[in-house]
């Protein structure tokens, strides 16, 4: 359950720092946000799409890309609607849906 965890971490725990530390005073699409989301949303993706093995390190920007927007839609459900449940619920259920792409 990734679903679970990632969205405790990002979208929950880092995402309350980042607005204590930076603030917000800024609005996407209808949610009060700050520069924390983008912060957010970019790191969601480099975990995703870079990857290290030994002294070898792999990016592979389409996993950047594609969870960068996902975690994009992730962190507005979060900021639009204050919960962390509507996230979670949808991470989940997109990541049972991956498993069958």
């Amino acid at each position: 359950y990734t679903g679970l965890d990632e969205e405790l971490f990002m979208r929950g725990l880092f995402l309350l720092l980042l607005h204590r530390g930076l603030g917000k005073g800024s609005r996407i699409f209808g949610a009060e946000t700050g520069s924390g989301f983008w912060i957010v949303v970019v790191v969601f993706g480099l975990l995703h799409g870079v990857t290290a093995e030994g002294d070898e390190v792999q990016i592979n920007l389409w996993a950047i890309i594609s969870t960068g927007y996902v975690g994009f839609v992730l962190t507005w459900m979060r900021e639009r609607t204050g919960s962390l449940l509507i996230p979670i619920l949808f991470h989940n259920l997109f990541n049972v849906a991956m498993a069958f792409v």
